[in-house]
């Protein structure tokens, strides 16, 4: 996928507590409030989206468990890295 020269990536993988993908995860992508239609992550437990430089959220969400949200800033030309774990108890709702 080839970016434009003002937009960037953004790679999110969703782990378990030991580092395993989270299969069933659903991604998606906020700015001032607003959140993009959710993306399930691949087999590798990654969401990859393409955005115009600036700030967002990642909201991650997984059956069972409480949603989280996590800032990244997006800089053009270059992927940022986000990364979710989900810890068993500790972030049931």
């Amino acid at each position: 996928m080839s970016m434009s020269t003002d937009s960037g990536q953004v790679a999110v993988k969703v782990t378990d507590g030991i580092g395993d993908p989270l299969t069933g995860a659903t991604v998606a992508i906020g700015n001032n409030g607003s959140y993009s239609i959710p993306q399930l992550v691949d087999l590798s437990g990654v969401a990859t989206f393409e955005l115009p430089q600036g700030n967002y959220d990642a909201q991650v969400v997984l059956s069972g468990y409480a949603p989280k949200v996590r800032p990244f800033e997006i800089t053009a030309g270059q992927t940022t890295k986000v990364h979710v774990a989900f810890d068993g108890a500790n972030d049931k709702p």
